[in-house]
């Protein structure tokens, strides 16, 4: 069931800890920035969930888990999730949110 309509499932929500009555709050990455410290993925996150940040090459292709950046617990407010040591070539990146 999605009771909200925004195409995330009440059970999906449940597991980001997001309102499953509010269309406008679901798990989702909201930028992607560059500098020379590496790419950072912005995230809002829960203080009751655990996170991991992801790349691949193409969006089918095999998720790598990004060394450091993986059973990150939440904050409660914005995270920014690092990939400092990523190729030059442009990545996917996900964030993947889970129950402790």
């Amino acid at each position: 069931v999605d009771t909200d309509g925004d195409t995330d499932l009440n059970l999906t929500e449940y597991i980001a800890d997001t309102d499953p009555r509010d269309s406008n709050d679901f798990f989702r990455v909201y930028a992607i920035n560059n500098n020379t410290a590496g790419r950072h993925v912005v995230i809002k996150s829960s203080a009751q969930r655990m996170y991991d940040l992801e790349r691949s090459v193409t969006p089918l292709g095999e998720w790598l888990a990004i060394e450091g950046q993986t059973d990150l617990p939440g904050t409660g407010a914005v995270m920014l999730l690092h990939d400092t040591n990523a190729p030059s070539q442009w990545n996917c990146y996900r964030a993947r949110v889970r129950l402790p």
